[in-house]
């Protein structure tokens, strides 16, 4: 039974669009997709943003896959995997209640949002490169997208003190997909480097608002430092 409802919810999954109410409520939030390798600081800025600020949170996603111990704090709701509530999210599918999902090719547990997790004028979500696409056909008042990165050698140090997993290996090809991809967006992205320390946290979290709310217009100052990691990233894959 599960696996038929999750064949049913993979034949609608790229051309699922939100009900009218989902969509009105969604006309009124701006949503900010931060991309970005892995260990550059992403779940860090995201809920220093959105602890200090009144007007910027951060999307909170459901997932049907088990928690892992490496998962930032924050990014995931997590539901059983189970008959019951796989029925529940293709219920709620079908009648357009949810922002977007997505349904794993492989292992089949269900990712995915609803508009309570847009709460703010603004919202901040972290978005893989192939993500983005989907997110562009979305409502939105509209989407602001955001490269962030750090100095090789700090990422280096980042990095090395993780376990050296598969799991790893997948998030830094994933990386490289995503640096390639910001690097093709031209003047459209802004780059951001979370490498000053946490003392200067703050200062490169208000450029992050700052941006977001469309006070301070895309720069690629930033954007020579993201080929470099790119290449320590393309090294390390190699090892």
């Amino acid at each position: 039974m599960i696996n038929k409802t999750l064949e049913e919810l993979r034949a609608q999954e790229n051309s699922y669009l939100p009900g009218v109410d989902v969509s009105y409520h969604l006309q009124k939030v701006t949503l900010a997709a931060v991309i970005g390798p892995v260990a550059v600081g992403k779940t860090t800025c995201l809920n220093y943003i959105s602890t200090n600020s009144s007007e910027i949170g951060r999307v909170q996603s459901f997932t049907t896959r088990p928690a892992r111990p490496d998962d930032p704090l924050g990014d995931y709701r997590y539901l059983k995997h189970s008959a019951e509530n796989i029925a529940v999210i293709a219920s709620k599918a079908n009648a357009g209640e949810l922002v977007q999902y997505a349904v794993h090719p492989t292992t089949g547990y269900v990712y995915g949002s609803e508009a309570s997790d847009y709460y703010r004028p603004y919202m901040m979500l972290t978005a893989l490169a192939n993500s983005i696409s989907g997110l562009r056909r979305l409502p939105f008042k509209g989407i602001v997208e955001l490269c962030l990165v750090s100095e090789p050698n700090e990422w280096l140090r980042r990095i090395s003190s993780r376990s050296s997993t598969e799991d790893r290996l997948k998030r830094l090809k994933e990386g490289i997909a995503s640096l390639e991809w910001c690097l093709d967006q031209g003047s459209a992205m802004s780059w951001l480097c979370s490498s000053a320390g946490i003392d200067k946290l703050p200062a490169v979290c208000n450029d992050m608002q700052l941006i977001i709310k469309g006070e301070l217009e895309p720069n690629s100052n930033n954007r020579e430092i993201g080929i470099k990691l790119l290449s320590k990233i393309r090294k390390q894959t190699a090892v």
